[in-house]
């Protein structure tokens, strides 16, 4: 009997340990595929920019007030600190025709912020409109305005940077190389 209630014990100790540790893989994994899944769009509208020699545009939307076929889908929808929402889905679209390319729905657990400009717009040669443009992928538990302050079972944050020449890429710190800053919250998370 002692024996079964020692391995009962190591086994409840083992499983408390584990699933923490599942949770946070889980949050790493959605964290790292919306970044992933948000480079991969604006590329995809990089290439198709130049395939069609027109200008594609990829901005936020907002699933509620989405109409069927709307000339132009975006929406801008603001934090409560006024940083630029994407997390509840975004479009890319060719803006000459209001042809919808591609459309992509919000995923739980993860915000998607930014405090430039409500779209990134790709002309006929790869580059951008405007200045670099950072995209922060946090997870939604994230309060933090740095590494030393996120909380353990928050998953690090990832940045999506547009550049002006249209280069996409994810890393793990702003473009001025500093920290990505999750402390904004999405107004309807307040």
């Amino acid at each position: 009997m002692v024996e079964l209630l020692v391995t009962l014990s190591i086994a409840t100790i083992v499983l408390t340990v584990g699933i923490s540790g599942l949770a946070q893989l889980v949050a790493q994994s959605q964290r790292a595929s919306e970044a992933n899944t948000l480079a991969g769009n604006l590329n995809y509208a990089r290439a198709e920019a130049i395939y069609r020699a027109t200008d594609v545009v990829v901005c936020p939307i907002d699933p509620d007030n989405l109409e069927a076929e709307p000339a132009d889908p975006c929406a801008e929808i603001a934090a409560a600190d006024g940083d630029l929402q994407w997390a509840q889905g975004y479009v890319v679209y060719v803006p000459d025709t209001g042809e919808r390319l591609r459309l992509q729905s919000a995923r739980n657990g993860v915000t998607i912020e930014t405090n430039g400009r409500a779209e990134v717009h790709f002309h006929d040669d790869g580059s951008a409109s405007g200045y670099n443009l950072t995209l922060k992928v946090c997870d939604r538990r994230d309060n933090a305005a740095s590494d030393d302050a996120r909380p353990q079972v928050a998953a690090q944050p990832r940045a999506v940077i547009v550049s002006a020449p249209g280069r996409v890429r994810v890393t793990d710190r702003t473009s001025d190389g500093g920290a990505i800053d999750c402390s904004s919250k999405a107004a309807d998370d307040t």
